[in-house]
């Protein structure tokens, strides 16, 4: 069984965040359109001449992201985290069950690691963001908005952190 992006409409009745306790669960549809929509703001903020082909690939890595989670169910970050320091990248049975699942979502995701840094962690920081908008049940604060979009944030440094901070998780 394998999904692309036109599966995502099934990835309305998957709920996230099962081993944590919320006030609302969002499906996995619902927090890759909202994945995408915090990559397009930022996005279009801090790399305003952005390729058309590289806004696509952004867009598709946003709203694929998680599109396997239709299949596996949303598993716990320390999990997946433990499995890929046991084995070398791309290779833990997380990352492989996730690419048979979704072949496209995986070549596109190597193809941003790899040629498009900046897209997969303009990706991954919106990825992050809804996370946070998520634990705290709220939209995201301006001020945290303001912060990463303004006019003084090096995304070099951001996107850094939220890779950092992505790592530990």
């Amino acid at each position: 069984m394998t999904f692309d992006i036109r599966n995502l409409p099934f990835a309305g009745t998957v709920t996230r965040w099962h081993s944590v306790n919320c006030q609302r669960y969002p499906s996995v549809a619902e927090h890759s359109c909202l994945v995408a929509l915090y990559a397009r703001e930022i996005a279009s903020r801090v790399y305003p001449g952005l390729s058309a082909e590289d806004q696509v690939l952004l867009y598709e890595l946003a709203l694929m992201h998680d599109l396997s989670e239709v299949v596996t169910g949303d598993m716990p970050s320390p999990i997946k985290r433990q499995f890929k320091t046991m084995f070398p990248p791309g290779e833990s049975p997380i990352d492989r069950l996730e690419a048979s699942i979704c072949p496209d979502a995986a070549s596109r995701e190597h193809l941003a690691k790899s040629e498009c840094p900046h897209i997969y962690f303009c990706m991954k920081l919106s990825d992050i963001l809804d996370a946070k908008r998520s634990s705290l049940n709220k939209s995201v604060p301006r001020h945290l908005m303001r912060f990463l979009i303004g006019r003084n944030w090096n995304v070099q440094t951001g996107c850094g952190r939220a890779r950092m901070k992505f790592e530990r998780q």
